[in-house]
């Protein structure tokens, strides 16, 4: 990417979801898992099965389920 988030994420403080698609090139799991998760305290993350980076296009219904259940709790 582009721009370097990295020292900006530690001080993320509010509830954070992080969706990742689970064929994504751009955004893969593991780096998510390792780089971006680890770094929010207050992260959850939820893997999108079979879609790619742009899942919001890919799986619309799926991502707001998701999103609407994370806001629920």
């Amino acid at each position: 990417m582009l721009e370097d988030i990295s020292s900006a994420v530690p001080n993320i403080s509010v509830p954070t979801l992080v969706l990742a698609g689970e064929n994504d090139q751009v955004e893969k799991i593991d780096s998510l898992e390792r780089a971006l998760v680890p770094n929010i305290h207050t992260a959850r993350m939820s893997i999108i099965r079979q879609t790619g980076h742009l899942s919001p296009l890919e799986v619309p219904d799926q991502i707001a389920s998701e999103i609407r259940a994370f806001l629920r709790r």
